[in-house]
């Protein structure tokens, strides 16, 4: 919610690269580490939407996923 209050015209397919977006050299936050395993132990349930796609696992595979189109079988 912080991120689109700060970037009301900007697209959501944005929203996770420049969320886990870090300076060279330093890793993602503690939280946002436990954040990347929380959506992955969410999908591995849910599965990735994206037929033979496998799920993303680090904060740069999730980035990519996120900014993808639904399949076109999907309702939303």
């Amino acid at each position: 919610a912080s991120w689109r209050r700060a970037n009301p015209e900007k697209n959501w397919s944005q929203a996770l690269e420049e969320i886990f977006a870090v300076e060279d050299g330093k890793n993602l936050s503690a939280v946002l580490q436990r954040a990347v395993h929380d959506i992955n132990q969410r999908l591995q349930i849910l599965t990735s939407g994206h037929e033979g796609c496998p799920l993303p696992t680090t904060a740069e595979e999730l980035a990519v996923w996120w900014s993808m189109q639904p399949p076109a079988h999907s309702d939303s």
